[in-house]
């Protein structure tokens, strides 16, 4: 059984609101249910960072587990180059996985957007690894570089409404919306 993080590490940063909220509302659902919705994401992402496939590298067989610490579920990537796919899961527990990335959702999230270096969060103990390292320094190295905006590439499927919603997920502020990206909507 992996350990547990010690209490500091959830009361450094409060879940953002509006995840919280998520969970809260997706909790009692099961894992099927939310799985298409995981699978449109995942597209998206890919779909305007392809880059990141070419730099994936795995063994076969790898299966990461990403567990945000502060919420309900967690994450299973399979990074196959030629076909990732990234699974729901209500249980939390290592299962299968090579590797285990865990850390408060704030901090994956940031660090998947690269506003926050992931040594940084390793040294402080915000973020925990286990097993595979190796894996989890591919992945790292695959999405470095990518200036991966989760909200606008999940945006980038609703069109002409993309612009909008972006204002109103900054103005609610969105744990998605990144600062640097998004300083111009601010202005009139």
């Amino acid at each position: 059984m992996a350990p547990e993080f010690p209490p500091e590490v959830h009361n450094r940063a409060p879940t953002p609101f509006p995840l919280a909220v998520a969970d809260v509302l997706v909790r009692p659902l099961p894992p099927a249910f939310l799985q298409p919705a995981v699978n449109v994401a995942l597209a998206a992402v890919l779909r305007r960072h392809p880059g990141m496939l070419a730099r994936l590298d795995p063994p076969a067989g790898t299966e990461i587990l990403i567990d945000p610490v502060d919420l309900s579920f967690c994450f299973r990537l399979r990074p196959n180059p030629a076909c990732p796919v990234l699974r729901l899961s209500a249980g939390k527990d290592r299962g299968t996985a090579t590797a285990v990335i865990r850390g408060p959702i704030g901090a994956l999230l940031d660090l998947l957007q690269g506003r926050i270096d992931g040594d940084a969060l390793f040294f402080s103990r915000r973020l925990r690894l286990e097993g595979d390292i190796e894996a989890i320094v591919g992945l790292r190295n695959a999405v470095d570089g990518e200036e991966i905006d989760l909200l606008g590439d999940l945006l980038s499927l609703l069109g002409p409404v993309a612009g909008p919603l972006r204002r109103v997920a900054a103005a609610a502020g969105s744990p998605m919306v990144s600062p640097a990206r998004d300083n111009r909507l601010s202005r009139p």
